[in-house]
């Protein structure tokens, strides 16, 4: 399947596009569309670090080297590639099942204590707002 994503003719074209803007006119046909795809790849991955590298390179942007089309592309394939090659979890273990189901409990008791104690509390309140009205 992630064959399939990254053999797209548009990683190719983006690649290309990404490559003919870097490097001289001369040498982009003799680089082979593969090596392009890796380099992009490559820059990609500095381009989506660059946000959480604010306080160690302040005032860095990449959006020149890296056009808003073709970062997006390279986005789809590196999600892509997360998504297969990861998965919802780490390959024989459960572990963020067992860390959902965690936080879906707890989310469960806490909702029923809150309604529990909605249902407690608003009654009282109103009763007392009540006798404190007629006063």
């Amino acid at each position: 399947m992630l064959a399939g994503i990254d053999g797209q003719p548009a990683t190719a074209a983006a690649a290309r596009h990404v490559v003919s803007r870097l490097f001289r006119a001369d040498f982009v046909p003799a680089m082979p569309s593969d090596d392009q795809v890796s380099f992009v790849r490559s820059l990609y991955e500095l381009y989506s670090a660059v946000p959480d590298l604010r306080v160690e390179a302040p005032g860095v942007d990449l959006d020149e080297f890296l056009p808003g089309r073709d970062a997006r592309w390279f986005a789809y394939l590196d999600d892509a590639e997360e998504f297969y090659q990861k998965g919802p979890a780490f390959s024989g273990r459960t572990i963020t099942y067992a860390m959902a189901g965690q936080l879906l409990l707890r989310l469960h008791r806490t909702s029923a204590l809150l309604r529990a104690s909605l249902t407690n509390t608003i009654p009282s309140m109103l009763a007392r707002w009540a006798g404190s009205s007629g006063a």
